[in-house]
């Protein structure tokens, strides 16, 4: 018998994954690796840790399969994952190194989900 990759032993359940269709076989690809989904059309383009992975859906139809409140939507072709979220400017994230619009519409429901610190002002 195959041992088990050593990968999957550091998974606890299957809500921490997801699989990707890449023609004729499906690839595991946990949630909490993926920075930011990209949309181009009607595909979009996952980054994560492991690299980009292209599929063919919609934003709206991939955010609403994950089901993850990790997974914020914060312009009309950006949703991020806000655990790797390094720093929140009025108007864009950093993530990895690269900065992401945010949309003027998005931007209230994506400082909802962060967990801010307040300062006395």
């Amino acid at each position: 018998m195959k041992p088990l990759d050593s990968d999957l032993d550091s998974v606890q359940t299957l809500s921490e994954v997801i699989y990707i269709s890449n023609r004729n076989r499906y690839e595991r690809l946990k949630k909490k690796d993926i920075l930011f989904i990209e949309a181009q059309g009607a595909y979009i383009d996952i980054y994560s840790t492991c690299g980009k992975k292209n599929i063919s859906t919609h934003l709206k139809s991939f955010l609403n399969q994950i089901d993850d409140s990790a997974f914020v939507q914060i312009s009309r072709k950006h949703a991020v994952n806000i655990i790797h979220i390094e720093l929140v400017h009025s108007n864009a994230v950093v993530i990895a190194k690269q900065s992401i619009t945010i949309g003027k519409l998005y931007r209230n429901n994506l400082l909802k989900k962060l967990p801010i610190i307040k300062s006395k002002a």
